[in-house]
């Protein structure tokens, strides 16, 4: 078998969704299971690396989209939320690889800080070839008294659907490329199987009155021991429901729209292994999942369940059809990700980023080392009520076990070898104070080295953790003690402050 590696400065082609969550990928479940068909992600899976423990850096649209073009994490990028402007002094992923001689485009969702096509241009994207949801609303026609518009045709005619016009333009890009053209990084962000959930034929209505659902036992809402805005949001959401264990209303169209949503990363992956040359780094991913209903729940918001927060990352470098796929079991995020296509195109890393280039595992040079992953919530939107407002979480996972510091309410602590759906909160649980308190410690040194926007001391000083200590510090502006002179002031040593 012959092992191909990315080209010097190989081809990228960028595949992203919104809202597909690794649970709804067939290929990630050992057995069918009902109302899952992806069959063009699980072919693509079959010829490259599956990573099987991927997760988003935030289950939310805009803090994991930024995250995917700055290779930070919220607290460092600063869209703490939805329409949440990032920091001025970014160097961005395409400005890097413009740096590096790639020309670089982007077609589909942005929904990255103001969701402004002006800022992305300005982060190095090209602007003739720049297409997103406004000029896609601008083309199928608008409405005022219906917000999608000329959208809703999509359920009789793919032509008028988002994705199938994104993937239009990525198949022209690709097949417009050429040789002695300057590397091509292309990002494809298919909307679907987000909301409005809209499908053509022959996917429109495919699970209407069947039962797809596989429900986790926390299906009939139960919280008990959860954190208190778990239980307020499943309230409200019961309100519009007769029965809690009720599907959500949008359940079985966002089944026929995740299989839409495959149907059109298949047509770009198609195009891409034709028409790009051998050596061409193909990655697909998704910003995070969705509750389905599980604890009562729906869309995604102030949780770290896994339903939200783990994601399909896929990786395949064209050429080598020899080449049985593989799966990688290591825990990876996005911000590796991101390490990784720098790393493929020689271009600079993001250093204060906290992951690490995965080339080396596609590569076939080793597995993933990583036993650990990092996950924030901040708010959902720009809006201060929706979801329950401002509400931080930060979120270790590894392969057994997840704890989540609510700064604001219960914390979590969770043995998904024992309990995989996540429905035992075991924080109180005293057994468990050493695993507890070394987790703790892990991500309490994972916020300090990546400069945490929000660090403090609220996060150590947990109600469960008997021997954490308060030590406030006076920073100056370097982040020492600074010493100043006082004898002007009629002193005659040097104070500290």
């Amino acid at each position: 078998m012959t092992r191909h590696r990315p080209a010097d400065r190989p081809n990228i082609v960028f595949i992203t969704t919104d809202t597909q969550g690794r649970d709804v990928i067939s290929c990630y479940h050992d057995t069918p299971r009902p109302g899952i068909q992806t069959p063009e992600i699980d072919a693509f899976a079959a010829r490259g690396v599956r990573f099987e423990n991927a997760f988003t850096a935030s289950p939310v649209c805009g803090p994991a989209r930024t995250s995917w073009y700055s290779g930070l994490y919220p607290s460092q990028h600063h869209t703490l939320g939805n329409n949440v402007p990032a920091r001025a002094d970014i160097d961005w992923v395409p400005q890097r690889l413009s740096r590096a001689g790639y020309r670089c485009h982007h077609l589909g969702k942005w929904h990255v800080g103001r969701d402004h096509a002006d800022d992305a241009i300005a982060m190095g994207f090209d602007r003739q070839s720049w297409y997103s949801k406004a000029e896609f609303m601008g083309e199928v026609g608008r409405d005022g008294s219906n917000r999608w518009g000329g959208w809703e045709r999509g359920l009789g005619d793919e032509a008028y659907c988002y994705g199938h016009r994104v993937a239009d333009r990525a198949i022209d890009l690709i097949e417009g490329w050429s040789p002695g053209d300057e590397p091509l990084f292309l990002a494809v962000d298919i909307d679907e199987p987000h909301g409005p959930y809209i499908a053509p034929p022959p996917f429109t209505h495919r699970f209407r009155g069947q039962d797809v659902y596989v429900a986790p036992p926390g299906m009939g809402g139960d919280l008990s021991g959860k954190p208190m805005l778990q239980q307020r949001w499943r309230d409200a959401i019961a309100e519009g429901l007769n029965d809690p264990n009720r599907l959500p209303p949008y359940y079985h169209a966002y089944y026929a729209c995740n299989s839409y949503a495959d149907y059109e990363v298949g047509r770009v992956l198609a195009a891409a292994e034709r028409h790009l040359p051998a050596g061409t780094l193909i990655v697909f991913t998704s910003d995070h999942g969705d509750h389905l209903g599980a604890f009562g729940l729906g869309s995604k918001g102030p949780t770290m369940y896994d339903l939200c927060t783990a994601v399909p990352l896929i990786a395949r470098v064209t050429g080598g059809d020899d080449v049985p796929g593989r799966v990688e079991s290591g825990l990876v995020s996005h911000v590796d990700m991101v390490q990784t296509m720098l790393d493929a195109a020689g271009a600079d890393a993001v250093k204060e980023s906290g992951g690490r280039s995965l080339l080396p595992v596609l590569n076939g040079d080793g597995g993933v080392d990583c036993d650990a992953a990092f996950i924030q919530y901040h708010r959902f939107s720009q809006r201060h009520s929706q979801r329950g407002g401002f509400f931080p979480i930060r979120c270790i996972r590894t392969q057994r076990w997840k704890l989540c510091l609510n700064l604001n309410d219960l914390d979590e602590l969770y043995d998904l070898e024992a309990d995989p759906h996540e429905t035992l909160n075991r924080i109180e649980d005293a057994r468990l104070s050493d695993m507890r308190r070394d987790l703790h410690d892990r991500l309490l040194s994972e916020m300090e080295e990546r400069r945490d926007l929000l660090a403090g001391d609220g996060w150590k000083h947990r109600p469960w953790r008997e021997d954490a200590d308060w030590a406030v510090t006076s920073p100056g502006p370097s982040g020492t003690l600074d010493h100043w002179r006082v004898d002007h002031l009629g002193g005659s040593r040097e104070g500290a402050i």
